[in-house]
């Protein structure tokens, strides 16, 4: 997956590593985004971060936690920002009544 591959290879490898497989083939600031949510996963799960080769196929009970975790964490801390800023920008007299 993307987190071992960012956590495990050099970045200048990257976008090289493995394509065939499961290449990262997303823009960089995406990578980046996998590393940081790797470095959680890898605390709870480290068997899983090991290598982008052994940890193909491993679908633990834990990891997937893990990595749903990360979706939860990343969707409360850049989509619901920025899909609030959004509707201010849209309806900002909406949204001063509400609050």
């Amino acid at each position: 997956n993307w987190m071992a591959i960012t956590l495990s290879v050099p970045i200048r490898l990257w976008y090289k590593f493995d394509l065939e497989y499961w290449g990262l083939d997303y823009p960089p600031l995406t990578a980046f985004h996998s590393y940081v949510c790797g470095l959680y996963v890898r605390v709870f799960v480290p068997d899983a971060m090991v290598s982008p080769i052994t940890s193909r196929g491993i679908e633990t009970e834990a990891l997937k936690t893990a990595m749903r975790t990360t979706v939860l964490f990343s969707d409360l801390a850049i989509f619901m920002p920025a899909a609030y800023a959004l509707a201010s920008a849209l309806y900002p007299s909406d949204t001063r009544k509400r609050l």
